[in-house]
């Protein structure tokens, strides 16, 4: 379902979609382009998470335990604790 964007002749953008092998948007502008593309993605994300929330068993993503492992093996201990500790105080951004 991928999306590509083009500069048309004039200028514009326009997004060509190869699902439908169609334009989805033409006209516009950069900064027309910049909020379709982020509301398209905040969308994405929000069904995501609630996807995510709905069926925490899913297989399509980690549970904490299977991620903390994750990261103790590709970060050692060391890093593991760097997160933990990171959680702990609350920070948002690790």
């Amino acid at each position: 379902m991928g999306r590509t964007i083009v500069k048309q002749p004039d200028g514009l953008f326009a997004c060509y979609a190869s699902y439908c092998d169609m334009f989805v948007y033409a006209n516009l502008t950069k900064e027309e382009l910049i909020e379709i593309l982020a509301q398209d993605a905040y969308e994405h994300e929000k069904e995501r998470l609630e996807m995510i929330i709905k069926n925490e068993e899913s297989c399509a993503f980690k549970k904490w335990e299977d991620a903390l492992s994750s990261i103790k093996f590709y970060h050692k201990k060391k890093g593991l604790d760097e997160v933990l500790s990171k959680i702990k105080r609350g920070d948002k951004e690790l």
